[in-house]
């Protein structure tokens, strides 16, 4: 191509790497063949591209065009839609393409001077004025062609004037013959014949002849000879030859121009060998669909301005070494990696980042905390009784346990009048104790005790309300502490004695999420929490609050600065707890024994229950054995309850699967979906493959059940056959159901002679087995590679197969 060189042809080849600096090499080079200032200059020189031999408009019908082979320029003019050849300029001469055709100016547009340092050949001479040489005509005929009287006052021959019957008119000779029966020396600057010279030419002619020479010429012609040289036979030899129209070298004869030496000059005719070599240099190693300027243009996309093109591409691409984007990225699916953790507010945020900042706080399915909670006067609500000793005490749990702080001081005070009595009444709590286990009336009694208990339970808790209640599901006056559920704020709430209140805080949980993509300049965002408990990320990014945002209203947060258009404002509201003066269970234990008289000091139970003014039947209920029964569980709990396996409840079976652990299935299992439910959707899903440093030879066993890649990494030594079978023990016909498919892969690796798989066998024969591939059976391996098989293995009869089969090589 014109002005370009190429950079990298080393590094550019067929099953090369594509690297960026080759290529950039390249691209500059282009550009620069392109530059306005010091772009190709067409001068022939190395780089610079070859001469431009027509120049012209669109259409190419007016033109100059340069005719290497006869070196001159020609001139062409549109003419009835065609380009006609007008003048020529050759070697010494402007010479008009037809005789007679071209005017030199008009009659409204002449040219100033006309200055000849030679002679001027004109058919006629109009003149203004007569001043010819100081007004003498010399060395000219006069009346020629024309005759005209001619006045003279001396009329001189130089030699001789001899006239028999000649007309000599004005020193011109008429109709007459010289020479005509004795041969005579004619001597003259110019001979010139009106229809031409006759006969044979005899003698050396010194001078030009001008005109057509027609019959042989022997002997040497010195000088310029201009015209036509025909010759039908023999041999004509030549020294500088200047030809000044085409030379027709006759295409339908073998005639060639031969012996010619490699050109030196830009003038000079190209030998056959030289212009193999040039093109065969230009061509060099481009491929086959880059070896024409017509393809090169083509792959350029036919454009002119191909450097400014790319130069203005590359402009708009972002850096390797980075810098400020002009609009968004749209990832999708994808995801940014490599990325260093942020810095500064505007930063974007890495998963590591995110995922240390989220591990600060304590997840909505709770966990543990790394220090104390200081609630100050707020209360933790919503809590369950306690199970550990380390658990935090709920009110409930120590109301029911101990009654209030003020009954616990009565029962002090009643224990210790009580003391004489204690005897008696463990000796009548162990006699009830005794009938309560064997006496059907105190059977009775337990159930009436436990309707009780949970008219208790339900005094506390109503159940799902729409409204907020007056009184509880008895239609009794509401307990302080109630609880029910309100259906549309969706949230629990509690009565304080006076009024009901949420049990937990704005936000419906441990937290709550919004997410907006902001509108241009967007400040104000909606979101329901807790002053001091939310958090705001700009597009992956934390802001500080008070600097970047406010959040004072509980209802919604403002940013400090606009956002821009597109951007993502994540914002976070995390749930606060009322907490009241809490004990943990142990505490809680150790304190309130300490006040009912040293109840945890006391061995005896029913002591205990003296001290506590507690009877068993009346106050408490005692043990009961059936209770020992449903505390064992199993065979027998199910019994005693009167709940059957399969009919009353569902069993656990340690063989049941589950979808949060490993399962590995030994047998069959299908999965039948439905006409508008794909059966199983699979993500992430692995295949067994077996590497083994093992060559492809003979025939080779593919056990199914063992893998579906199998790769053998030893280079092929031999044709193979593969023979597909479910096991060494079990054939594939009985492993397949008539209608099933399976597919598997074998990569083999091939050295520098390749081998090919030759035949398929299913469970050690091709009986039954039909075999389609995929462009034909292969003929070949691939030499210096991995050729990957892969088998569509189709059960369409019993021990009847169809297997589609393929190959695909990968090379480095």
């Amino acid at each position: 191509m014109t002005g370009y060189v190429r950079q990298s042809a080393a590094d550019i080849v067929p099953t090369g790497v594509v690297r960026a600096a080759p290529i950039n090499n390249e691209l500059n080079a282009l550009r620069d063949a392109f530059a306005t200032a010091a772009g190709h200059r067409h001068d022939g020189t190395a780089a610079e591209g070859h001469p431009v031999p027509v120049i012209g408009d669109s259409d190419l019908l007016n033109k100059i065009a340069t005719d290497t082979a006869n070196n001159r320029h020609g001139v062409f003019v549109e003419v009835a839609a065609a380009a006609v050849e007008q003048v020529r300029f050759q070697d010494g001469a402007i010479v008009p393409v037809t005789d007679n055709d071209i005017d030199l100016g008009t009659s409204a547009l002449e040219f100033k001077d006309l200055h000849i340092d030679g002679t001027a050949n004109i058919d006629s001479l109009v003149a203004d004025t007569a001043d010819i040489n100081g007004g003498t005509v010399d060395a000219a005929v006069v009346g020629a062609s024309t005759p005209a009287a001619g006045t003279f006052t001396t009329l001189t021959a130089n030699t001789s004037l001899v006239a028999a019957t000649a007309d000599i008119n004005a020193g011109t000779i008429d109709g007459a013959v010289i020479g005509g029966s004795s041969a005579q020396a004619i001597t003259g600057t110019t001979v010139t014949a009106t229809t031409g010279f006759s006969g044979p030419l005899t003698g050396a002619v010194t001078g030009n002849v001008t005109g057509n020479l027609t019959g042989n010429v022997t002997g040497n012609v010195t000088g310029n000879l201009t015209g036509n040289v025909t010759a039908s036979t023999g041999t004509s030899s030549f020294n500088d030859v200047t030809i000044n129209g085409g030379l027709n070298m006759d295409a339908s004869s073998a005639a060639t121009i031969t012996n010619l030496t490699s050109p030196t000059n830009a003038g000079d005719a190209a030998t056959k060998g030289y212009v193999d070599t040039s093109i065969s240099n230009l061509v060099a190693s481009a491929p086959g669909v880059l070896d024409t300027l017509d393809e090169l243009a083509a792959a350029l996309g036919d454009d002119a301005n191909f450097a400014t093109t790319v130069t203005n591409s590359i402009a708009t691409k972002l850096a390797l070494a980075g810098g400020t984007m002009s609009g968004a990225i749209a990832m999708g699916t994808s995801k940014i990696t490599g990325l260093g953790d942020p810095t500064a507010n505007q930063d974007a945020a890495t998963k590591a980042y995110v995922d240390t900042a989220d591990t600060l706080n304590l997840a909505k399915s709770g966990g543990t905390m790394s220090g104390a909670i200081a609630m100050g006067t707020n209360k933790i609500t919503g809590m369950g009784d306690p199970t550990n000793a380390q658990d935090a005490a709920t009110k409930n749990y120590i109301d029911v346990l101990f009654g209030s702080t003020s009954s616990a001081a009565a029962s002090a005070s009643a224990a210790a009048t009580s003391a004489s009595n204690a005897a008696t009444s463990a000796s009548n709590a162990s006699t009830s104790a005794s009938n309560a286990s064997s006496s059907a009336s105190a059977a009775s009694t337990s159930a009436t005790n436990a309707a009780a208990s949970y008219d208790a339970f339900d005094d506390r808790y109503l159940g799902n309300k729409s409204s907020s209640p007056s009184v509880d599901n008895d239609g009794n006056a509401l307990l302080t502490g109630a609880l029910y559920f309100d259906t549309v704020a969706n949230e629990m709430r509690v009565y304080t004695g006076s009024t009901w209140k949420a049990t937990g805080s704005a936000v419906n949980g441990t937290s709550s999420r919004q997410v907006y993509t902001a509108t241009a300049s967007q400040t104000t965002f909606a979101i329901v929490y807790d002053v001091g408990f939310v958090d705001v990320y700009l597009n992956g990014v934390k802001l500080i609050v008070t600097s970047d945002f406010t959040a004072t209203s509980g209802t919604n947060i403002v940013l400090a600065t606009g956002a821009t258009a597109g951007d993502i404002v994540d914002i976070v509201a995390y749930g606060a707890f009322d907490l009241a003066n809490t004990y943990t269970q142990a505490v809680a234990d150790a304190r309130f024994s300490q006040v009912a008289n040293n109840l945890s000091d006391l061995a005896s139970a029913s002591t205990a229950r003296t001290n506590l003014g507690l009877a068993i039947g009346t106050n408490v209920q005692a043990y009961d054995a059936d209770l020992t029964t449903l505390g064992a569980g199993g065979s027998s709990a199910r019994s005693f309850l009167g709940l059957a396996i399969g009919t009353d409840v569902q069993a656990y079976n340690a063989n049941t699967a589950v979808t949060n652990s490993a399962q590995t299935f030994t047998a069959t299992q299908t999965f039948s979906g439905s006409s508008s439910a794909t059966a199983i959707v699979l993500n992430d899903a692995a295949e067994v493959a077996t590497v083994s440093a093992t060559a492809a030879t003979g025939t080779i066993n593919y056990d199914i059940t063992t893998q579906s890649v199998l790769y053998y990494t030893s280079n092929a030594s031999a044709n193979w056959t593969v023979n597909f079978r479910g096991s060494s023990g079990t054939s594939l016909d009985t492993l397949m159901s008539t209608g099933q498919s399976m597919t598997v892969a074998f990569l083999v690796t091939q050295g520098a002679t390749a081998y090919y798989n030759s035949a398929v066998q299913v469970d050690g024969t091709t009986s039954g087995v039909t075999t389609r591939w995929l462009g034909g059976a292969p003929t070949a391996g691939n030499a210096s590679g991995i050729d990957s098989y892969r088998y569509l293995v189709i059960k369409t009869g019993s021990a009847t197969f169809t297997v589609l089969a393929s190959n695909t090589q990968f090379k480095a």
